[in-house]
């Protein structure tokens, strides 16, 4: 058996999607994380931060410029983190696969 966590993602939920992993349930196992509470929502945040500072607006003569700005947002993300405490437990995690 297989389980895999996802987060409440419309296109993990929709119910062309349920329905097709209905018929897979001997071989996976799928548990959801609460709504706007899963670490992926804080990945997501980051990457999309990441892609609009660094990514897609400024403009650069050289990867080596990018690679510059990439690296002071690194630096910046490093220098001030924000700490998440996450709310799931292990009997949470094992639960919502009951």
């Amino acid at each position: 058996m297989i389980r895999i966590i996802l987060d409440k993602y419309l296109a993990h939920t929709s119910k062309a999607v349920l329905a097709y992993l209905a018929g897979k349930i001997s071989r996976f196992q799928f548990a959801f994380t609460p709504a706007l509470s899963s670490w992926l929502n804080l990945v997501e945040r980051f990457f999309g931060k990441m892609a609009s500072q660094c990514l897609n607006k400024p403009r650069v003569k050289s990867k080596e410029e990018r690679i510059v700005i990439i690296t002071r947002l690194m630096d910046d993300a490093n220098n001030a983190p924000v700490i998440y405490y996450w709310k799931w437990n292990l009997e949470d995690i094992v639960s919502a696969f009951n």
